[in-house]
């Protein structure tokens, strides 16, 4: 057991490093976006809400675990962290259009009602609904990356667990082999990476929206992070 549980470690922290010392084009499309999100997007603009702010916070931490996750090869942990990551940044959207939503967030754990008041109040599409008009570009993005997100993996679906099963034949029995660190340059770990690209776009349109970013300018920004992501996504197919 302690052998696994230091081969899983150590083989997650060599992708890692592997991965930051090279080229990669998605690892450098991935560190532009992180500057984006945790610099340039808040430049000049600010939360106004308290729990809007706290849940941003906790939107962008969890963006850069599910981004360490993935530069760990282990592309199928990625997606439930991009599932939280969005929702964060989706709730902290909804309450900075509505203020008031701060008491029904904060009283989820004061007894039954409040628990159910809290459940649904606070879903993916209640927070993003508001984005149907507004932004409705943004809104199908982030409506589909977080519907990709549960089937790859946020909930134990067939998409989510079969690509790492193999199997193989030997006559009377079948030897079953899941693989969770795939390594660096693996398609499946290339695919972790690509997903932390897209959810970093829907992200960061979130955090505009929450913010009160120009429209122009929110324009111009996510277009460069979208012309960013295709040109690292294209290097990476046409390897």
């Amino acid at each position: 057991e302690r052998a696994a549980f230091e081969g899983y470690i150590d083989a997650g922290d060599a992708a890692v490093r592997e991965y930051l010392a090279s080229d990669d084009e998605l690892v450098q499309a991935l560190r532009a976006f992180d500057r984006y999100i945790q610099h340039d997007l808040k430049e000049g603009l600010v939360l106004k809400a308290t729990f809007s702010w706290i849940l941003w916070m906790s939107a962008t931490q969890l963006y850069l675990a599910a981004v360490r996750t993935a530069l760990s090869s282990h592309s199928a942990a990625v997606f439930p962290l991009i599932r939280a990551a969005l929702e964060s940044a989706a709730f902290s959207y909804m309450i900075s259009q509505k203020p008031e939503l701060e008491d029904v967030w904060t009283t989820r754990h004061d007894g039954p009602e409040a628990l159910k008041k809290h459940r649904k109040t606070f879903t993916f599409s209640e927070a993003v609904k508001g984005l149907k008009q507004a932004q409705p570009q943004l809104y199908d993005m982030a409506q589909q990356i977080y519907d990709g997100s549960i089937d790859f993996g946020a909930h134990p679906n067939p998409k989510g667990i079969m690509p790492h099963v193999s199997a193989a034949d030997h006559g009377d029995a079948y030897e079953l082999t899941y693989t969770s660190v795939h390594g660096i340059g693996a398609p499946e770990a290339s695919r972790g990476l690509c997903m932390c690209l897209d959810a970093g776009l829907a992200i960061a349109g979130l955090g505009a929206m929450a913010l009160g970013m120009e429209a122009d300018r929110m324009q111009v920004d996510l277009q460069r992070l979208n012309d960013l992501k295709n040109a690292a996504v294209d290097a990476y197919m046409n390897e």
